[in-house]
Formats: C-alpha cells, structure tokens, sequence
C-alpha cells in the first residue's frame, strides 16, 4: 500500500502523479491519500478533493482511500501515526522528496 500525505497545495496535486504511479505498480495496487487539514478549506471543497482523487484512482484501476485528518502539532506526526507500515509520499514541503519503505523524508 502507499500512503500519500497532503496538504492542499499545488506541490501536493503535482506530487500525486507520483504517487499514483507508484500505487499502480504495487502488488495491492491500493492508494490511501490523507489531507493533514489544516482548516484553511471549507469543508465542501475538501471533500470535492477527496472525490477527486477517488475518481482518479478508480480511472486507473486501483482502490483508493482517501480522508482528512486534523493536523497535529507538527506536519510529520499527522501521517506518522496514522500510517503503520508500507510506503510514505509526503506531498508538501519544499525540495527533493524520497520515498522510503515505512518512512517519509523530505530533504
């Protein structure tokens, strides 16, 4: 499974072709996206994303969850705790991002 961890911006959007890639290439082929809100959306388009990215996965043939979790105290804690094991793609930040299996980094 890969985990896809966003926050709503244009680097999140533009780093989801990647993790859907990714997704399409697991055995499982199952992609969870999670928004860390941070309630600057109104809940209608937050929602409206989640559809979204649910309508994509299903275009391509895979089986995606997608929910909003509150952020916690700090951006790395949120998809953290709410993601056991398998593959982290952070979608936020700034410079080059690596997905590691069961961790997330962003240098």
């Amino acid at each position: 499974m890969i985990h896809f961890a966003c926050d709503g911006t244009i680097r999140g959007d533009w780093a989801s072709h990647y993790a859907f890639r990714l997704a399409t290439r697991e055995a499982s082929r199952t992609l969870r996206v999670i928004h860390l809100d941070e309630g600057h959306l109104p809940r209608c388009e937050l929602d409206a994303r989640l559809i979204k990215f649910e309508r994509r996965g299903r275009d391509l043939g895979l089986q995606v969850r997608a929910e909003a979790r509150p952020l916690a105290s700090n951006v790395i804690q949120t998809p953290d705790g709410a993601c056991p094991g398998g593959y982290v793609f952070p979608g936020w930040g700034t410079g080059r991002t690596w997905v590691l299996p069961g961790h997330m980094t962003t240098l």
